[in-house]
């Protein structure tokens, strides 16, 4: 019976270690996955959204965007009634009305209609009420993304933007520069101040909530619109996915052979009893 119990005590021992190997691999690997997930993200831009924009006919991207342009004056004057918002410049079924890039930060994200929970989790929401993000005055567009997103590594390291930074959004094939022209830390219900359309002004504002895991404020990154751009995308692959799943193969196989090295030796320790 001892000797049964001290076995049982040996094994149990042998599990818990297993257990804090992979839980200790897992807390390691988590940057690395979510990273991961988010590249893939800026890659179904590239394989989705592009395409989708290129085999647009001129005359449809047309429409779309002069429809945006009369939105955000009908916005102002609190006319804009008749428009079907999730369809503006919505070119297809995915439902992306653009894309962001933030080259310095290797983040390529699509953008959608709204900011609730299913959307903030497949990328960037664009929130209602406010301008959409075209040519025009008086313009000032809200762009919305998680930090700290356990699936999503979204607006995570948008705290290291910096005045003079640049932004770029792309909207049915065309890229426009926003030059970072105000950072601000904010309470939630001082928002509405800070994203206020401002008379002759094109503003985009990168809202996200921080600090992170305490969420009670809210960061506010805010760039005035420049000039239309042609620019060589950040990457073919956002920037850190080849080594991401490099750092991803490794870790994971580095937990499966230590967990199959313990495992064995805690067999052969119990044949030797």
């Amino acid at each position: 019976m001892k000797h049964q119990a001290t076995k049982c005590k040996t094994w149990i021992a042998w599990i818990l270690c297993v257990f804090l190997l992979v839980g200790g691999i897992a807390l390691i690997a988590y940057p690395f996955v979510a990273q991961a997930m988010s590249a893939r993200r800026g890659i179904a831009v590239q394989d989705v959204y592009d395409p989708a924009v290129e085999v647009l006919p001129q005359e449809q991207k047309d429409v779309l965007l002069e429809e945006a342009q009369r939105y955000n004056p009908d916005l102002i004057t609190q006319s804009a009634v008749g428009y079907k918002y999730d369809e503006i410049l919505t070119i297809d079924a995915s439902g992306m009305l653009g894309k962001i890039t933030i080259p310095s930060l290797g983040i390529q994200l699509p953008i959608y209609h709204g900011i609730g929970d299913e959307i903030l989790a497949k990328g960037v929401g664009h929130m209602p009420d406010t301008s959409v993000p075209v040519s025009g005055d008086s313009v000032h567009a809200v762009l919305s993304a998680h930090s700290g997103y356990p699936e999503m590594e979204a607006f995570d390291k948008i705290n290291q933007l910096t005045l003079g930074d640049v932004f770029y959004i792309s909207i049915l094939g065309e890229t426009y520069e926003y030059e970072v022209d105000q950072v601000r830390t904010v309470l939630p219900d001082e928002v509405t101040e800070f994203i206020a359309i401002q008379n002759g002004k094109n503003y985009c504002t990168l809202l996200t909530c921080t600090p992170y895991g305490v969420n009670t404020h809210r960061l506010l990154v805010r760039g005035e619109r420049g000039e239309k751009v042609s620019f060589p995308e950040p990457a073919q692959e956002p920037v850190g996915y080849i080594s991401t799943g490099w750092w991803v193969a490794t870790i994971l196989s580095m937990a499966a052979l230590s967990v199959a090295i313990i495992l064995i030796l805690a067999t052969r320790k119990g044949r030797k009893k």
